[in-house]
């Protein structure tokens, strides 16, 4: 694992932290770079860094320059991060550090995610955006903010589903 992260490698570091918390390996602490949260791929990147501490059991060592306010102006603002994965990435860091579910939040959802479940033949799956076709990384990360939002994970009755209780 990298000793420093920083905006190109927040993303590799989030998922080899999220593989070793799945495997009760131990996640190696980097240090971690401040960046500005002014760019899609600066707010995934922190997003990144967020959700693989958290996943760890590391949540206490989020930087604080990753606040729930920086990440509201991109979650309440779904049309900035056409990529539902990473959309739903950043609403979950949003929702780890402490924002709160609220009618805009809830609206956003609705609009960007909602609306992108439900693929041909795989209807519990999501698509990777608006114009593109199902993706199961997209799926992993709405179905774990679907949890986070819900307590559960949506499941389709198109296929002979439960109601995901």
């Amino acid at each position: 694992m990298p000793t420093t992260v920083e905006t190109d490698s927040a993303e590799s570091w989030g998922r080899l932290a999220q593989a070793c918390a799945q495997v009760d390996a131990p996640v190696h602490l980097p240090r971690i770079k401040p960046w500005p949260l002014s760019k899609p791929q600066q707010v995934a990147a922190a997003a990144s860094v967020l959700t693989g501490l958290a996943d760890s059991g590391e949540s206490y060592r989020v930087p604080d320059w990753i606040t729930a306010q920086k990440l509201r102006l991109w979650a309440v603002h779904p049309e900035r991060m056409p990529s539902t994965a990473r959309y739903a990435e950043i609403l979950r860091a949003y929702l780890l550090i402490g924002g709160t579910i609220d009618d805009d939040v809830r609206q956003a959802v609705a609009l960007s995610v909602d609306t992108r479940w439900h693929c041909p033949q795989l209807p519990d799956l999501y698509k990777a955006s608006a114009n593109d076709g199902c993706d199961f990384k997209a799926s992993w990360e709405v179905w774990k903010l679907k949890i986070l939002l819900d307590g559960r994970r949506p499941v389709s009755k198109a296929v002979g589903g439960s109601t995901g209780k």
